[in-house]
């Protein structure tokens, strides 16, 4: 059946090809096979479906806002607005394009334009819900609290159980202080409506607010999952004792469990990792002992590799690996050994090494999936794009949901400039299983970049439902639900990862953030020098402590604790950077510059010192130190990149534009993908070195940014294309870049700059005055200038 149905589509597109029937119909048939397709789950056929209706007949709207859809669920935003003003254009009457720009609007901050499609909706079908919700949302981001509330009353009039509708009204009650009407709505709608979380979280939201933490708490409960099994008994005592200090309860209890169970790997892990954090000689001297026990037991000596490497011991690791390697008993073992040492050549940047041992594993598995991987990923790096696809493909025939090959596989994509296909990967790897790791975090990533916290918490739930006690997971959930105070949300996910062993000090962590959110700085304090003494290379708790300290005015406290703790712990530099910034922030610069200069004494390629030294010069505006200061960091790491940019940057600013420019050449010679270096190259050789060959190669660098989301590489993609008189190719790009960011002063006046030379003095006019007024609140007299001679010469 499946055959005769693609046989039929073919004789349908054949059809519409050799002008059989309308292109009305023929583009009507692309559009049914399109969204039979979406029924399917294969997004990107669906989008070739309705591309071929626009290509037969261009004037028809519904495959344009199909795109849209598609658009939004991928998150191009550019190219969704595009085509829902194409729905625009061609049908005023789609209505449901029309409230979805409005919406577009509303994200982007045009109150003004997304009321304009909520009342030109409502002017014609005067019940449409969506128009009022968007009507209501606008007043609601205006602060117009009594407005906002008149409109989404009539929705509900309309549909009382709409859940957008509903939450709209408990956000606007909770804004009027109307607390108890909030809650008492929502209440009374979850009982109705259980399975809507989004209504449960605007209600905790509301109570964490009123710090009513009892009511948050019993809400919660109801969410919580079973017991879990009696494993975690052991490990949950061998905690509690952990976290009072008694450090020699918690290891007996973790060695009866190994002496119960003295087959059970992961309970001799457990131990280790417990002894690891007080005697990692110690821990090293266990695992030795279980490993000459049993010198079968690999997996204990992988986890000998992992303590060695983790302590530093590089050589000590490498050499354990190199015999394992060498076991023909175990090819298995051998193969992910030989791997790993690959990888550790990959580190030192030795492709020729790291090959010639994945080689050797291919010798004996070609299919080999951990090496398959690495040698894409160093294929990715070469830019051989086909090569890596293709093995990619092959892990994927063997392992469909390996999380590796997959983001790789949009890695890959993303460098040949095929962001489609990227992004489609990493949901396709969603798809396939909401539990994976890498796709539901590079999915939850790009939601708290656009701070759409509530969706990122479905995704992570969902991806929870399927591997319950992911750390990453968990640890992401966590800070998704620290941004949104959702306190006792963060406290669930506590009590889950006190339960595991190895992950008792990121819940002792969190629970200082808890502490410290609900403004408890002293017990935070506490909690988080627990957390240190177990594990003092935690960086985010040597910041939550800093925090805290200021907060209550103890930086002198807070001062000797971070002496003292890089007197025992000299390699810890973040609390080399907090010290300094505690002396800065009092600009007490001379004990800021020498704390740093401690920590560059105990490693000189610590770039991050170079970097905060030639700051604090710059925050006392002594420029040359900082350049001296950059120009030394990159003495001992000569291809750093970050420092590079940094110089370049400063150089810019001090108009040392040729110096700029060379080293912005370096750092793209290096590394092809680096946008921000890629986009200020192209942005001085088009201002500052403007030539018809600078302006070329401008061009071709910049080339990448043509669909780029970030409106400053959008910008200079269009003033590219300005510079050469391809004002068509400009106009899109830069109109785009000023809607994405409407005041940025250099925007309003490329924008009004490209209508001027197009001749169209209303519009050009209206940007360039925009320009000169921001420019003015900004204090850039060059900009003022700039564009006030342009208006002059209107």
């Amino acid at each position: 059946m499946k055959i005769l149905k693609y046989v039929l589509v073919l004789l349908v597109s054949f059809c519409g090809l050799t002008a059989c029937g309308s292109p009305a119909d023929s583009a009507a048939r692309f559009i049914e096979s399109g969204k039979e397709l979406l029924a399917e789950n294969k997004p990107e056929k669906a989008r070739i479906e309705f591309k071929n209706a626009i290509q037969v007949d261009p004037k028809v709207a519904e495959p344009y806002y199909q795109l849209a859809l598609l658009d939004e669920k991928a998150k191009s935003w550019k190219s969704m607005y595009t085509n829902l003003l194409r729905v625009e254009q061609l049908n005023p009457m789609y209505h449901e394009a029309t409230i979805k720009l409005g919406q577009l609007y509303l994200l982007s901050g045009n109150n003004e334009f997304a009321m304009e499609r909520a009342d030109k909706v409502l002017s014609i079908e005067p019940e449409n819900i969506l128009a009022w919700i968007l009507k209501s949302s606008v007043e609601l981001k205006k602060e117009n609290y009594g407005l906002a509330m008149e409109h989404v009353e009539h929705a509900l009039k309309i549909e009382p159980l709409n859940i957008e509708a509903i939450s709209l009204k408990a956000i606007l009650l909770n804004k009027e202080a109307k607390v108890q009407q909030a809650i008492a709505l929502l209440t009374d709608t979850i009982n109705k409506e259980p399975d809507q979380l989004a209504l449960k979280m605007i209600k905790l939201s509301i109570l964490e607010e009123q710090k009513d933490y009892s009511a948050m708490e019993s809400m919660y409960q109801e969410l919580m999952g079973q017991p879990d099994t009696e494993t975690w008994v052991f490990v949950s005592l061998a905690k509690l004792y952990n976290m009072q200090g008694k450090y020699l309860e918690a290891k007996e209890v973790l060695e009866k469990f190994v002496k119960a169970q003295p087959a059970n790997v992961e309970a001799k892990q457990l131990l280790v990792s417990l002894v690891e954090r007080n005697d990692p000689e110690q821990a090293l001297s266990i695992l030795k002992g279980y490993i000459e026990e049993d010198p079968t037991a690999f997996d204990l000596r992988f986890k000998m590799v992992g303590l060695l490497i983790s302590q530093g011991k590089i050589d000590a690791a490498k050499t354990d690996l190199e015999a394992i390697s060498q076991q023909a008993d175990d090819i298995e073992s051998a193969n992910k050994a030989s791997v790993m040492l690959a990888n550790f050549d990959m580190q030192q940047d030795d492709r020729e090494a790291a090959n010639k041992k994945l080689d050797e594993v291919f010798l004996k598995n070609p299919e080999h999936e951990a090496a398959l991987l690495l040698k894409a990923r160093i294929e990715v790096i070469n830019g051989d794009i086909d090569s890596a696809v293709t093995r990619l493909r092959i892990v994927l025939r063997n392992n469909p949901e390996s999380e590796q090959a997959l983001v790789l596989l949009a890695q890959a994509y993303m460098n040949s400039g095929s962001v489609e296909l990227a992004e489609d990967s990493f949901r396709q790897a969603l798809a396939v299983n909401p539990g994976n790791t890498v796709a539901a975090l590079s999915v939850a990533k790009g939601l708290m970049e656009s701070n759409d916290l509530n969706r990122t918490e479905s995704v992570l739930m969902e991806a929870l439902s399927k591997t319950p006690n992911n750390d990453p997971i968990l640890q992401t959930l966590a800070q998704v639900r620290l941004l949104k105070k959702d306190w006792q949300g963060t406290q669930s996910i506590v009590d889950t990862l006190e339960k595991s062993q190895k992950n008792s000090v990121v819940a002792s962590f969190l629970s200082a953030r808890i502490s410290q959110g609900q403004e408890r700085y002293s017990d935070a304090i506490e909690e988080y020098k627990a957390v240190l003494q177990e594990r003092p290379d935690m960086g985010r708790a040597i910041q939550g402590l800093a925090y805290c300290s200021v907060q209550l005015g103890q930086e002198e406290e807070l001062l000797s604790y971070l002496g003292e703790f890089t007197a025992n712990n000299p390699r810890q530099f973040t609390a080399y950077l907090v010290q300094s910034n505690i002396y800065a922030k009092d600009k007490a610069w001379e004990q800021a510059v020498a704390v740093l200069d401690k920590g560059l004494a105990v490693e000189e390629k610590w770039i991050g010192g170079y970097s905060a030294q030639a700051t604090l010069y710059l925050q006392q505006k002594q420029f040359n130190k900082a350049i001296n200061t950059y120009m030394e960091g990159l003495k001992v790491a000569p291809e750093n990149n970050a420092l590079a940019m940094q110089l370049a940057s400063l150089y810019e600013q001090q108009k040392e534009f040729n110096k700029a420019k060379e080293l912005y050449e370096q750092v793209v010679e290096r590394d092809a993908t680096i946008e921000p270096a890629i986009n200020n190259l192209a942005s001085l050789l088009t201002d500052q070195f403007r030539s018809e060959e600078n302006l070329k190669k401008a061009e071709d660098i910049s080339a990448r940014f043509e669909n780029a989301t970030e409106p400053y590489y959008l910008d200079t993609y269009g003033w590219v294309k300005v510079q050469l008189g391809l004002l068509d190719e400009a106009q899109h790009a830069l109109e785009v870049a000023t809607l994405s960011a409407p005041n940025v002063a250099v925007f309003n006046y490329h924008l009004g700059y490209l209508y001027q030379l197009q001749n169209k003095p209303l519009k050009a006019a209206e940007y360039l005055k925009k320009a000169k007024e921001l420019a003015d609140e900004q204090g850039d007299a060059k900009m003022s200038e700039q564009v006030s001679a342009l208006l002059a010469a209107e």
